[in-house]
């Protein structure tokens, strides 16, 4: 269950100290850089009391300003939009009361940038990540990664994705800006004061079952809700559907 601003039941794993794990090298030049922080929030999702969550915030501090948004009213986000080939830098930085790390999930990055559990910073902490883009037109995500928590941290909101385009995919003409819609499918527990439930990580073999396996919530929440609509038009529209359940498995017709 997620109180206040500390999940509870947290797997103590390989953590660095609350310095920079890793810094910006004068060697890379980045074309989009951006500050990406890890914090504590509340949003009102239900009825009553509002539901405390963990979020993604981030702000361009150097390039196009448009290669990063929010959406309005969603725990998640932000969705960071690049073209191949961009040079990115990202300045991570941990206000959550867990260690926690980056994963670009389905980047191909090098190793210090791909958010494995041995660079988890701890609150207050900081690492650099600098890759360039070379993966092909396509929809990845990025989450946290960090030894023994990551499902309970994704399950608190800290989910985003990472969009990137080509010149390729551009060529083929395809529905584009609010047209091109983003879809993160994931499913929630809540007690009865509105708070996310996460079964895990709890005592004897259940919690150490459903720590591996994951489990099913009661309740589908679309880009973070659960009265997400979408007003459309009789046109063509493109959908990048995201499964970020910890354990579902959706079919989708």
């Amino acid at each position: 269950m997620l109180g206040g601003t500390a999940l509870m039941g947290a797997v103590p794993g390989a953590v660095q100290s609350a310095q920079s794990a890793a810094i910006a090298t004068r060697a890379f030049t980045p074309d989009l850089e951006i500050e990406l922080r890890t914090v504590p929030d509340q949003i009102p999702l239900y009825r009553g009391a509002p539901t405390h969550v963990w979020r993604y915030r981030a702000k361009v501090i150097k390039g196009d300003e448009r290669a990063v948004s929010h959406q309005p009213g969603s725990p998640l986000g932000p969705v960071i939009r690049v073209h191949r080939g961009t040079r990115v830098r990202i300045h991570f930085i941990n206000e959550v009361s867990q260690p926690s790390v980056v994963h670009w999930h389905g980047l191909l990055v090098p190793d210090a940038a791909d958010g494995h559990p041995r660079f988890a910073v701890g609150p207050g902490g900081r690492h650099v990540y600098e890759f360039e883009v070379i993966n092909r037109a396509g929809t990845y995500w990025f989450h946290p990664h960090p030894h023994g928590m990551t499902g309970s941290q994704v399950y608190a909101g800290l989910t985003g994705l990472f969009i990137v385009s080509d010149d390729e995919e551009q060529a083929l003409g395809l529905p584009a800006g609010e047209r091109d819609v983003s879809l993160v499918i994931q499913d929630r527990s809540f007690t009865r004061d509105n708070q996310l439930q996460y079964i895990g990580n709890g005592p004897g073999m259940m919690g150490m079952m459903s720590s591996m396996t994951g489990f099913l919530g009661d309740r589908i929440h679309v880009n973070g809700r659960p009265d997400y609509m979408l007003a459309a038009e009789r046109r063509p529209y493109r959908l990048r559907l995201v499964n970020g359940s910890n354990s579902r498995i959706y079919k989708l017709a």
